[in-house]
């Protein structure tokens, strides 16, 4: 369960971070948007590849779990 969590997690972070360019802006929204609102988009991307990155080491420990946070980073960049 913690996997799909993760990559849940890494998966929205990554589709915030790419929102946050503005190539990604005008072939989703047409348009560029302001740049407050690109680093809302900025912010909570990296908020939540950090959350990714806690799901990760909480559920199996540090040894592993950063391991584990390369593969579902890997993952979910496909």
């Amino acid at each position: 369960m913690s996997w799909i969590v993760a990559i849940a997690l890494a998966l929205s972070g990554f589709a915030g971070l790419s929102l946050a360019m503005n190539k990604h802006q005008r072939s989703v929204f047409g348009q560029t948007l302001p740049d407050q609102q690109s680093r809302l988009y900025r912010r909570v991307g990296w908020a939540l590849i950090a959350a990714c990155t806690a799901v990760c080491i909480v559920a199996f420990d540090w040894s592993f779990g950063l391991v584990a946070l390369c593969g579902v980073a890997t993952l979910a960049s496909i």
